[in-house]
């Protein structure tokens, strides 16, 4: 449920230097097509991400594709644990481990059973107590976290996130001034008549 119902951050578009507001646009209307996983990979892929991050809103955040688009494009985040796998690796086997874990479960493919289950299953790949055979082989708890990660970061750094949780967006070239918890700017949503301190 969207806590500010009425904001959008997009009415300060006009206040974003060029570049910053192509890059947030581009977002809004170039979403990638799916090149890395397969078609049945990303149907298992959307599925979990829709459950690890539910969006109840019309306006859907496609964070499956960003997902793709950066493996496709082999971008890191130039650091790795050594004991984990090469990112594009990582997670094919989060996706093999879903349907490892629900056939062991449940007896079917993580897509057809239902959300309780489908939670049940993530919760075990969180933990590292899933049955998967593809999970045991790397530390499940620090994968599932860089999972996690990089879904939430491509849903957190899209504008319908930050309408549902009243972040202001960018401010460059402004800068925030109030930056202390529950200290908002005046242009925030949820100030009323003035500027909390």
């Amino acid at each position: 449920m969207q806590e500010y119902p009425d904001y959008n951050v997009l009415d300060r578009k006009g206040y974003w230097d060029p570049h910053t507001r192509q890059i947030i646009e581009r977002r809004m209307t170039s979403v990638p097509q799916i090149k890395f996983f397969s078609s049945e990979e990303a149907e298992t892929l959307e599925v979990a991400i829709s459950r690890i991050l539910p969006q109840d809103s019309d306006d859907r955040i496609p964070v499956v594709p960003f997902v793709d688009e950066k493996l496709a494009k082999n971008i890191t985040d130039g650091t790795r644990y050594e004991d984990m796998p090469q990112m594009q690796e990582l997670w094919r086997m989060f996706i093999r481990a879903l349907d490892e874990e629900a056939q062991s479960s449940y007896g079917e493919r993580f897509i057809k059973i239902d959300t309780s289950a489908q939670d049940e299953v993530l919760g075990a790949l969180s933990k590292g107590d899933s049955n998967s055979t593809t999970w045991k082989v790397i530390p499940a708890q620090r994968a599932f976290q860089e999972i996690i990660r990089v879904a939430a970061s491509f849903y957190y750094s899209h504008p319908y996130a930050w309408n549902e949780i009243g972040w202001g967006g960018p401010k460059y070239p402004e800068v925030y001034v109030r930056i202390g918890c529950g200290r908002k700017d005046p242009e925030e949503p949820g100030v009323v008549g003035h500027v909390r301190e």
